[in-house]
């Protein structure tokens, strides 16, 4: 967070929403008995069993929708933050049918960030009139204009690395990338991926992009190949995005032609083999290239992947 007002659209409601839910003959959730936690359980297939906007509705009515402060606030300005809750989240934020069109359009610029469109989050934000406030917008600025190649992007970078170092790297790295610098974007790649070992508050979708972005860049410049396979071989801070650090890797390493690499990481992932087309292929292709002995088994198992999944497009198409 960097103001007030982003710390206060976070807050969904006060004592009084408890003291309701309780009278209405709600079971206390206790240490002993935790009727919350089972909950969770029972309710992980549901898509619509909470609803914070509804609760943020609840709470408006008994009064207690905002928290008790001291001093000025502009609780429009904070109305207008609470999408940032949704995008954090990755998720498209709920719009009310009377928000404002600027509102409105400012909730599709969120939706599109969260959805990868990075570059058309940034023209549907333009068609609103206020600028970007606070670090979500300013990230994404900072990707959404990097991604066309905007030299207008570096501003919103260096407010972004200011509080989040690795995301400004990953979004150098796709400026330089974007404007055919593809030395330059692997450098802040391996320096985002560095910084991400040690710092754990980075977006995870941000740097799952960053990831991606890797690929793109070995496949299209392989020399920077093997510089981004080593940056991937240790882990990120408290194991974040691991599955797909380690897929990455492999990726990478194909991309680059770095064929015993690529081997190793492979090998490394044969206790949970990843059932999917791009894996299955790199690991095929990268245990043939070294002669790996594992090398007929992973060709029989893309042709089973490519069969099962003709016979799945089969069923549908009748």
């Amino acid at each position: 967070m960097t103001d007030v007002d982003e710390l206060l659209a976070a807050f969904v409601a006060g004592p009084a929403l408890a003291r309701h839910v309780l009278a209405m003959g709600e079971e206390v959730n206790t240490d002993d008995r935790n009727p919350v936690e089972f909950s969770f359980a029972r309710m992980v297939a549901q898509t619509t069993a909470f609803d914070v906007e509804r609760m943020r509705a609840t709470a408006a009515a008994l009064g207690c929708g905002r928290p008790e402060v001291t001093g000025t606030v502009d609780w429009e300005r904070v109305a207008r933050r609470r999408v940032e809750i949704y995008t954090i989240a990755n998720d498209w934020a709920p719009v009310p049918p009377a928000t404002s069109a600027p509102d409105r359009e400012r909730a599709t610029a969120h939706g599109l960030y969260v959805s990868g469109r990075l570059s058309a989050a940034v023209d549907a934000f333009r068609k609103q009139p206020r600028p970007p406030a606070g670090l979500v917008e300013t990230a994404l600025f900072a990707e959404g204009l990097a991604e066309r190649g905007d030299p207008e992007a570096a501003d919103y970078i260096r407010v972004l690395g200011a509080s989040v170092p690795a995301e400004a790297d990953a979004a150098t790295a796709r400026l330089a990338y974007r404007r055919g610098l593809p030395g330059v974007a692997a450098d802040a790649l391996v320096s985002a991926f560095t910084r991400y070992r040690t710092d754990p508050w980075p977006s995870q979708d941000a740097m799952a992009r960053g990831l991606a972005l890797s690929r793109e860049i070995a496949a299209a410049h392989p020399p920077s190949a093997s510089r981004l396979y080593e940056a991937l071989t240790p882990p990120f801070a408290v194991r974040a995005l691991e599955q797909q650090r380690r897929f990455a890797r492999v990726l990478v390493a194909r991309a680059g032609g770095l064929w015993k690499e690529c081997a190793e990481a492979s090998a490394s992932l044969e206790a949970h083999l990843p059932w999917r087309p791009d894996m299955l292929r790199a690991r095929a292709e990268c245990y043939e290239q070294t002669g790996d002995p594992r090398a007929p088994e992973a060709a029989r198992d893309v042709q089973e992947f490519l069969a099962a999944e003709g016979a799945d497009i089969g069923r549908s198409a009748r």
